[in-house]
This record gives structure tokens, sequence and C-alpha cells, in this order.
């Protein structure tokens, strides 16, 4: 990670004036192409995702229930860091010859108003010791991320903050792509959320009548049909009320227009 535009104290006086915004952004990140926006329904701001991991994640973050909200790249004290750092006898993050910001990939900010707790992201390759047999530089690699992941895990607690780590091998990153298109249902227009209990209740309905399995985009045509409204407007308020957990699924299965349904594979609440 590369120094931000900004100092540590400038950027608390921008987050105390203008409210809460990552450290971190596309002017200032290493692995840039990697790296993209989110807009955060759930934070009502846009987030920075600096790995499509990281994105994964926050997805995930936005449809728990458990949890209220979430700071993206949050920046430890500098003079807590670096204290750390040398407790450790460890070389502080730098980008140059000049130390760092360590910034946390996401604190949560749990709904049932308990303490905030951090989350490092990562694959299960980098924090994997067997996949560096071999290669030297690899090793090195991966003994420096050792060695920056326990000082942003001590910084994190000093601070009063719960450091845990979270790798691609968790079995929420596999509900990801059903995540994905539940989430755009978000932005569906405010006339389309008006119609969303009669969209359910006749989405029900259509599968009840059916005696054999469907694919989902004919099971849409026919509430299309049924409702006299167009097919995309189907999918956006399918789409918002499997987010809104209206209609719910085994998110481990990934539904697609093709995908074979039946009535029991939706439940409705």
């Amino acid at each position: 990670m590369l120094n931000s535009y900004k100092s540590y104290p400038d950027w608390l006086k921008d987050v105390e004036k203008n409210g809460y915004h990552s450290y971190l952004n596309n002017r200032n990140f290493s692995s840039i192409a990697l790296a993209s926006d989110f807009y955060s329904i759930k934070n009502q701001r846009w987030c920075y995702a600096a790995s499509p991991l990281e994105k994964k994640h926050f997805h995930y973050l936005e449809f728990i229930d458990d949890v209220a909200g979430y700071l993206d790249q949050y920046p430890i004290n500098p003079e807590i860091s670096l204290r750390i750092a040398k407790s450790l006898n460890l070389r502080h993050h730098s980008a140059g010859k000049e130390p760092a910001i360590v910034t946390i990939d996401t604190v949560v900010i749990p709904s049932d108003e308990s303490e905030n707790y951090a989350l490092s992201v990562k694959t299960e390759a980098e924090i994997s010791k067997r996949n560096m047999l071999g290669d030297r530089k690899a090793q090195q690699n991966y003994k420096r991320l050792k060695e920056k992941l326990l000082i942003e895990k001590k910084s994190s607690e000093d601070s009063g903050i719960s450091w845990f780590l979270t790798t691609d091998k968790d079995e929420f990153y596999y509900l990801y792509d059903n995540l994905v298109w539940m989430y755009r249902g978000n932005f569906i227009f405010d006339s389309e959320k008006q119609i969303v209990d009669v969209f359910v209740c006749e989405f029900g309905n259509a599968l009840e009548k059916q005696d054999s399995r469907i694919n989902l985009q004919s099971l849409q045509e026919k509430v299309s049909n049924n409702l006299k409204i167009k097919l995309d407007q189907v999918k956006r308020v399918f789409s918002y009320a499997c987010w809104k957990k209206l209609i719910s699924f085994d998110l481990a299965v990934e539904l697609k227009p093709h995908s074979m349904v039946d009535k029991c594979f939706f439940k409705f609440n």
C-alpha cells in the first residue's frame, strides 16, 4: 500500500467534517488494476474495494442482517502501528523510504451494537506456506506478509478492535455470483418497489401451478404475462425481492435464467 494523498490528521479532520470515507482510493493504491469502487446501500456511500476478493466480501456484508455497516480501508493511527512494529522488532509498512499508514481492509459494525471488529481479506494462496516451497522470492513475500498481518493484528487490538482473518476458502464467498445479481435489485425504480408484494404473491402462485420443474426464465415470462409488465421489470423486481429476503433459496446453488426450479426451490417470507 502507498501513502495516502492526505496525512492521517488531515484524514481525521476530513472525516469529522464530511463523514467516513476510506483512507485509500484509486489515486494512491498500488493494485489499481484489481481495485474498484463499490456503492454501498448499507453505508449510503461509495466504498473502495482494493481487490476482487474484498468486493466479494462487501457484497456479503451488505446482505447479512447482523451487520449494520462497515468501514472500508480503515487506517490505524501511525503512532500505534510504529510503536507495535518497534516492539515486535519488525519492519513497518513503507512507501519507498517513508512509513506508510497501516490500513485494515474492513472494520465491521454489528447490528446488535456489540463491539466493532476488524477483518483482513486474503486469498488462501497468499497465506499458505505450502504454496511457497522451492520459490525463494515467494517465500520472502510470504514471510513479509505474515509480518505485516501481525503488525496489523496487534495494532488493531491496541486500538481496541478485535482482528480476524478471512480467506477465499470461507464458505460465504461461494455465494457471490447470486449476491451480485440480487444486489442490483436495490437500484430498481420506486414504481417497481410498489408492486413487490403483488409480484411475490403472483410469483408464488405461478410456481404453485407447475406440475413439474420449469426454468426460471419461463417462470418469469409467465409472471410477466399475468401481471402485464415487461420481462425486464419482472427480473428487476425478482432481484429486489430476493435481496430483501421476501423470496429465499439456497444461495450456495447458483441461480441463472436457465436454472430449473420447482415448488421446493424457493421459500416465501
